[in-house]
């Protein structure tokens, strides 16, 4: 899969791909391994109010983006929910529940897509006023317009995300997905140190959660672009 840039993008993107994947680890075990995964984050985050957790890094450079769009954070509203009923953490496909623990463990915007379902070269950009008009279909299947000063990312077959909007349809992860594409969104445009060893951190924690459910897994891509 080639990946790529444009100049004008100044959100950080972190990229892992995944191959072969296929859950063959105990369930048992998965479950106790997830549930100590949910209870870390319920204890990590479970004394702050909303308006302290709007405070915390990464969560604050988020909520000042989405802010500036009229937007509210949407891992801040899933992370207020499990807060509030840990059981809402509800059990959809692997792919998906490793992509949602990590996201609420890090607080990193994330995304998957089925990477068989792609056309490469993939690119990533930030909208402009002098940009054409350009749509998402939805998880949900609703045709959405993109707004200037989002970013995206899109294929030869069209937009598969933005920021704001989230990922499309054409590209979900689905129970026959065993190739995927995960990336975080970072909205500095210089991340610090600190925050660089989060983003490649929170890539390894990714890996370490496919491998866990599936120990012959190939990761194929991961790192910064």
């Amino acid at each position: 899969m080639q990946i790529q840039k444009h100049v004008n993008f100044h959100i950080s993107v972190a990229v892992l791909t995944v191959e072969n994947f296929s859950v063959t680890a105990s369930p048992e075990i998965l479950q106790q391994m997830m549930a100590s995964k949910l209870e870390n984050i319920l204890d990590k985050f479970s004394s702050y109010s909303r308006k302290q957790l709007k405070k915390i890094p990464p969560i604050n450079l988020y909520s000042d983006f989405f802010r500036n769009f009229g937007y509210s954070y949407p891992v801040l509203a899933q992370l207020e929910s499990v807060l509030k009923s840990p059981e809402t953490f509800a059990r959809s496909l692997p792919l998906l529940d490793i992509l949602f623990i990590t996201e609420l463990s890090s607080m990193f915007l994330m995304a998957c897509h089925d990477l068989d379902t792609l056309i490469s070269p993939l690119t990533f950009y930030k909208l402009d006023d002098n940009s054409e008009m350009k749509t998402l279909t939805s998880i949900t299947q609703r045709e959405l317009c993109l707004v200037s000063g989002d970013y995206c990312a899109e294929d030869q077959m069209g937009v598969i995300t933005s920021v704001l909007k989230g990922p499309d349809y054409r590209t979900k992860v689905t129970k026959q997905t065993k190739n995927a594409l995960y990336y975080i969104y970072y909205p500095s445009t210089s991340p610090t140190d600190i925050e660089t060893k989060q983003l490649l951190d929170t890539l390894d924690e990714l890996e370490q959660l496919l491998k866990q459910h599936s120990p012959d897994c190939k990761i194929t891509l991961k790192g910064l672009l």
